[in-house]
């Protein structure tokens, strides 16, 4: 249900250039951090469209919260995909997931949305 407040809101109130500002828990990514979400964001999100890093990170803001009500925060470290450096050959990432895995609990599920800059397009698979 609050989706769809969330949608009705953005449809007729929401302006443009109005954002909506977010704080996320310093304990989940060990630092302040913020965002904001623009109404594209929102409509891209609640239309089924392709979505950003900002839109994962309020996903993940949310699961940290869902988890932390739940006495289950412990079972999840969370990497903000925002400090993910960009790297052509996709060392310098792959160094970095890596020493986030290392910084980790070794008991949890680290949760780092990557993209591959691979896009899955169902119509360019040939008929066989």
């Amino acid at each position: 249900m609050p989706c769809k407040f969330l949608y009705s809101y953005v449809v007729r109130l929401m302006t443009e250039e109005e954002t909506i500002p977010i704080e996320f828990d310093k304990a989940m990514f060990g630092r302040n951090v913020s965002t904001s979400l623009l109404r594209d964001y929102v409509m891209r999100c609640m239309e089924m469209r392709e979505i950003g890093s900002r839109q994962i990170l309020v996903y993940m803001g949310y699961l940290y919260k869902y988890l932390k009500e739940t006495n289950r925060v412990e079972y999840v470290s969370f990497v903000d995909p925002n400090k993910i450096p960009a790297a052509q050959d996709g060392s310098t990432s792959s160094q970095h997931i890596a020493n986030q895995l290392k910084a980790s609990n070794g008991d949890s599920i680290c949760l780092i949305p990557y993209n591959t800059g691979y896009i899955f397009n169902p119509c360019s698979i040939p008929n066989t």
